[in-house]
């Protein structure tokens, strides 16, 4: 009895009826034994089973007899009849309701406890030899040398962690968080976060003992990215409209990936915003494979096709899709069985754009195209690139004839099929700012390529084409950029179309800067264009204005140009050019009726199911009232006033502004994807290429979605981490249990003051 003592734990029990002994054997907590009264022997006072009384009935109520007949010592009859027993508050703890006993200690810390314990989970396996080995436990020690234990409070499982993490530690961990995601966001391996901390270390900083690996960096890595990902989560369920963009691209582990973005307006700025949202190995590169990556991706954010149907009276809070955008590829954009047309058969109100971007693309290379020397023309350029790209000696020999000439050798650039005003423009920049160096170093090269790159080089034609496109492709690379801007809205494109096709209509008529730099470096009667001895025939002056070689690019652009984008012509998509106030009447007789017929098709039949009854009946009324309130601020843009309007969140214009968040929400081109694939290919290199697809993920999505290092705060991961993840948190380091050194023999002598204690 005095080793049960000592460990907190004692029996009681009554005397019942023989029943009551069977029922209650295993019950460590009896009611107060009185006198006169039978009770069930103990069990010894030795490290057996303390939940004994596991006889038959009627064996029992015989023994019970024999005690009360009066054969007991005075000692075992009050041990017996009246002593109390129960657990000694030390560090058992005994629930009634469960009928189970658990370390109070250990369950106050659990961060430091065994969590897989029977004394931390509760046992009623009430036994004395697991006590004296769970006493013995490091976790139980490091426990128990925490101070006294606290009375436990009903909080959630959230405050029970946070009040268990001190200041210190949570400084020590937001250091720590902060660290990651500078490592995280700048694209760099988990690796690199080890190498940051061992200088933050050398610095003194106080970082702790723990989580300084690159496993922990990944721990991290997935409670930023999940907190990132609610928020647009939240955003995306607070809109009214979205629009599904997507695209393909292999990776540097040779993974065909589809990345998937959702446009939608802010809630909160109530400005366009495009998310990426997933990026999703294929099966299968086929239409099937591409729409279940895109609905693998639509998970992520608790949303699906089905849910984005335009059931306008339905109960559900998911937005309701009206756009698709993805690039021109048959797979995406096919009439019978592409990913468009499997998306449309769910959702047939989704408008579906083939991305702006693209489109110039194809325009200026079918133009190109058209023109018989341009073919020429590129293969020169490709060529020259390929001749020094793939030779270091090449490149040497020629920035060195770059320093005699004081000149400064420009990096040659290839011509890319995507992307290629960007690519072509660099390429032939540089071809220009080099063109005496490298004619000179072709010249005396005794490679056979070198000799006829030279001749072509060096041919007026050549040189012609090379000025006339330093001036023409600019124009359609002003064009390029503008659709790649994030916050295009679609009834911006035919203004900035427009500006680009008057601008080559008079460069028909108009030299450049640099066709006039041309023709006065030429000169026909010495056969010299500046420095560079010109090679072939001697041609005649050249007129620019009956040039047929140039006027027909020109040409052949605009009518490209205009093919690719005559949809904005058709409905339903010049129904939304209404919006573009800027081309408003500006006389109140006719900006009355101005736009009536075509808000009215757009909310009663083309969109007509984004909208309820009640929109439909106020949206004329509103819309007139709309006009009113804009009619001052046309000067501005676009944006700018409609965002303000969407702010405002004015009742009277209510059911319009639902019409004005639609057309925003509209996804003109799909460069955020191009954009993220180059975030991609940063992460993934070929230093990388066995990342798993869940760190692509969720690095990514901190890369592209995540803000600043300066604006992140690390609380919220903090709590994410400590909380929603698997695995004990050892924010308080793990410590080692304390020698009792008066009872060590091998404890080392303590010296004070020269005194040996």
């Amino acid at each position: 009895m005095a080793n049960l003592l000592r460990y907190g734990f004692v029996r009681k029990q009554l005397s019942k009826q023989s029943s009551d002994h069977a029922e209650n054997t295993r019950s460590p907590v009896r009611e107060t034994v009185t006198d006169g009264q039978c009770a069930t022997p103990s069990s010894s006072a030795s490290g057996g089973d303390v939940s004994n009384n596991n006889e038959p009935s009627t064996k029992r109520k015989k023994s019970d007899d024999s005690l009360c007949s009066g054969s007991l010592t005075k000692d075992q009859k009050y041990d017996r009849l009246k002593r109390q027993r129960k657990f000694l508050e030390h560090w058992l703890e005994y629930d009634a309701e469960t009928e189970a006993m658990f370390c109070k200690p250990c369950r106050d810390h659990p961060d430091v406890a065994c969590k897989t314990s029977q004394l931390y989970k509760g046992t009623n396996h009430f036994k004395v030899d697991p006590l004296k080995t769970h006493e013995k436990t490091k976790e139980h020690i490091s426990c128990m040398t925490r101070g006294p234990t606290r009375a436990r409070e009903k909080t959630g499982p959230l405050e029970q962690v946070l009040a268990n993490v001190t200041a210190k530690q949570h400084k020590s961990l937001t250091m720590l968080f902060n660290t990651a995601y500078g490592v995280l966001k700048s694209g760099r391996p988990f690796t690199d976060y080890e190498f940051v901390c061992s200088i933050q270390l050398k610095n003194n900083a106080e970082l702790g003992e723990n989580y300084l690996n690159r496993f922990a960096c990944r721990r991290f890595l997935s409670s930023i990215a999940h907190v990132i990902r609610n928020r647009i989560k939240d955003d995306i369920n607070s809109a009214n409209f979205v629009s599904i963009l997507g695209d393909g691209s292999t990776d540097a582990g040779i993974l065909e990936q589809e990345i998937v973005y959702l446009r939608y307006v802010d809630p909160t700025e109530c400005t366009p915003k495009t998310r990426q949202i997933d990026i999703v190995p294929l099966s299968t590169a086929d239409s099937t494979g591409i729409f279940n990556a895109l609905q693998t991706g639509l998970k992520t954010v608790d949303i699906n096709f089905e849910d984005l149907k335009h059931q306008a009276e339905s109960e559900k809070s998911t937005p309701k899709l009206v756009g698709v955008n993805f690039d021109g590829a048959s797979v995406m954009m096919g009439q019978k069985s592409g990913v468009a047309k499997k998306i449309t058969d769910i959702v047939p109100e989704a408008v579906v754009l083939h991305c702006v971007a693209h489109k110039l693309e194809l325009a200026a290379l079918d133009a190109n195209k058209s023109a018989k020397y341009m073919v020429k023309f590129e293969d020169t350029i490709k060529g020259i690139f390929g001749f020094y790209h793939y030779s270091p000696k090449r490149r040497r020999e020629l920035y060195e004839i770059c320093a005699v000439l004081e000149e400064f050798g420009a990096h040659f650039s290839n011509v890319k099929q995507v992307r290629w005003l960007a690519s072509k423009e660099r390429a032939i920049k540089a071809i220009k700012q080099n063109l005496p160096a490298v004619a000179m170093h072709l010249q005396h090269s005794s490679d056979a390529r070198a000799h006829g790159y030279y001749k072509e080089i060096t041919s007026v034609m050549f040189l012609k084409h090379l000025y006339f496109m330093l001036d023409y492709l600019p124009l359609l690379a002003t064009l390029s950029r503008a659709f790649q801007q994030e916050n295009l809205l679609i009834m911006e494109l035919p203004d900035h179309i427009e500006c680009t096709t008057v601008a080559l209509s008079a460069l028909k008529t108009t030299p450049g800067k640099h066709m006039n730099m041309f023709c006065e470096l030429y000169n026909p009667n010495t056969m010299k264009f500046g420095d560079v001895a010109l090679s072939g025939r001697k041609p005649g002056p050249i007129d620019y204005t009956k040039d047929n070689d140039t006027l027909k690019i020109i040409d052949n652009t605009i009518t490209y140009i205009g093919e690719r984008f005559k949809n904005l012509k058709e409905e339903p998509l010049s129904l939304l050019q209404v919006m573009d106030f800027h081309k408003w009447p500006i006389y109140n007789e006719e900006l009355g009726t101005f736009g009536n017929q075509e808000v009215h098709d757009l909310v009663h039949e083309k969109m007509k199911s984004c909208f309820t009854d009640a929109d439909r009946e106020c949206v004329n009324r509103e819309w007139i009232l709309l006009k009113m309130f804009i009619r001052p601020l046309r000067s501005n843009d676009l944006l700018d006033v409609y965002s303000g309007l969407l702010r405002m969140k004015n009742p009277a214009l209510s059911h319009v502004l639902k019409l004005v968040e639609l057309i925003l929400a509209i996804s003109p081109s799909t460069a955020s994807c191009e954009r993220g694939f180059s975030s991609m290919n940063n992460i993934k290199n070929h230093l990388r290429t066995q990342l798993t697809q869940e760190s692509l993920s969720d690095q990514l999505h901190v890369v592209c979605e995540g803000p600043t290092l300066e604006d992140f705060n690390a609380d919220t991961t903090i709590k994410h981490w400590l909380t929603s993840t698997s695995g004990s948190r050892h924010v308080h380091g793990h410590a080692k249990p304390q020698k009792n050194v008066e009872n060590d023999q091998d404890a080392p002598d303590i010296i004070i003051d020269g005194i040996k204690k």
